[in-house]
């Protein structure tokens, strides 16, 4: 015998009737309900926290055509409900977070959702709303089979390596995998994590909630890990049943870095002439080129940041200098720029020696290399540049002695 109750709108001539549940069952937690969208038919599902702390769901809809449509974690405060109407997530064509849409022309299917990341305690308890306006009836149905809530047996960081630099954020999504208690495939969904626990302290602060971050502080990399709920159920005469319960730890590595050295990655020659992306004046001897460099950090791995500022010291063959470090760019090649490219990379140009007579005995320059990112000065490279010119305007060799080496 199931209870319900019953009400009727004397307006809209709609009967509802709404079917009670016992709060205390794990069962109540779960769902899986038919829908239909033909003719004047709509139908809403709505889901309802019941219970006396924080909890999520997550689901899928199953349309008759077409691709499943993910719906992704929601956490529901106490007392809240989550309104989910087929019919406007189909006419309003509002894509999942995977960019899925609900066909079109599709008219039932299924929906399912399920407790996610609980230990027992949380209560959700879930609806299905069928209102036929030319028919004057609402049916409310809900048609569990095995009632129990997904189990969480895993769960990972993307990316499971962090990079940040001092003083900026890196942010990070945690995803657990949802198996269905009595048999099935795992489903990702995301988690909001509430704590970590850092090996090295001092390197990294760690924010959690949906918008997880990573603040940097020092540089170095430590290990990290979060906790997260594992509940396992049974399910006999019926009826859903705790079998387990336990904490497992998602492992994940942060590092911040800091700009160490550079990359050589390419150098184009840059012809004669007076305008444009030039090298040496029409008409002089010697050779100039466009460097572009990749700043890596400690660990020699690349740098992805727009927020780093490439400065040199110049000293020049015959004792003089530039007066200090001074930004490389922007010059008058169009590649350059005053700070790096989002992936870390910049290019110096133009790196050249030009004189008005030819000059075939080498003539050395250094260049010290610095990259200022949040305040702070990091010596990245000192060039040793010997330049020499043949008896030709517009011919030369650069080099300096390592990664750049260049004649024409």
């Amino acid at each position: 015998m199931t209870a319900a109750f019953s009400s009727f709108d004397p307006i809209g001539q709609i009967a509802q009737s709404v079917p009670f549940k016992d709060i205390g069952s794990y069962g109540v937690s779960t769902g899986r309900y038919p829908w239909r969208l033909d003719g004047d038919h709509s139908s809403r599902v709505y889901i309802t926290n019941v219970g006396k702390v924080r909890a999520a769901m997550g689901g899928y809809i199953h349309p008759t055509a077409g691709k499943d449509y993910w719906i992704d974690t929601r956490y529901l405060e106490v007392g809240e409900t989550a309104v989910f109407d087929l019919r406007d997530l189909r006419d309003q064509q509002t894509p999942d977070p995977r960019g899925v849409k609900l066909a079109k022309n599709v008219m039932a299917g299924q929906f399912e959702w399920t407790t996610l990341f609980g230990d027992g305690s949380q209560r959700l308890i879930g609806r299905a709303e069928e209102i036929d306006p030319s028919g004057k009836a609402s049916v409310i149905v809900d048609t569990d089979a095995c009632d129990c809530p997904s189990e969480t047996l895993s769960a990972f960081f993307t990316p499971d390596s962090l990079f940040t630099t001092i003083g900026e954020d890196g942010y990070f999504t945690t995803t657990g995998v949802a198996y269905p208690a009595c048999g099935g495939s795992g489903q990702d969904y995301t988690i909001d994590p509430t704590s970590f626990s850092i090996n090295t302290p001092g390197i990294f602060s760690l924010k959690g909630g949906a918008s997880s971050a990573m603040l940097g502080l020092a540089a170095g990399t430590s290990s990290f890990t979060t906790p997260v709920k594992e509940t396992i159920y049974g399910f006999a005469r019926g009826a859903c049943y705790v079998v387990s319960q336990s904490t497992f730890n998602v492992p994940g590595t942060g590092t911040v870095q800091v700009p160490t050295s550079l990359q050589f990655v390419s150098a184009t020659i840059l012809q004669t002439g007076n305008s444009g992306n030039h090298g040496c004046t029409s008409g002089y001897y010697g050779i100039g080129l466009d460097i572009d460099y990749q700043v890596l950090d400690q660990n020699s791995n690349p740098i992805q940041s727009s927020a780093m500022t490439p400065q040199e010291y110049i000293v020049w063959y015959d004792g003089t200098n530039n007066g200090g470090f001074t930004n490389i760019g922007p010059t008058y090649v169009s590649t350059t720029s005053q700070t790096t490219r989002a992936d870390g990379t910049f290019d110096d140009a133009p790196v050249e020696l030009c004189k008005a007579v030819p000059f075939t005995t080498p003539l050395t320059s250094t260049q010290t290399i610095q990259v200022l990112m949040n305040g702070q000065a990091y010596q990245v490279r000192i060039n040793n540049w010997k330049f020499s010119s043949t008896n030709l305007t517009n011919h030369g060799t650069v080099t300096n002695g390592t990664d750049v080496n260049k004649t024409q």
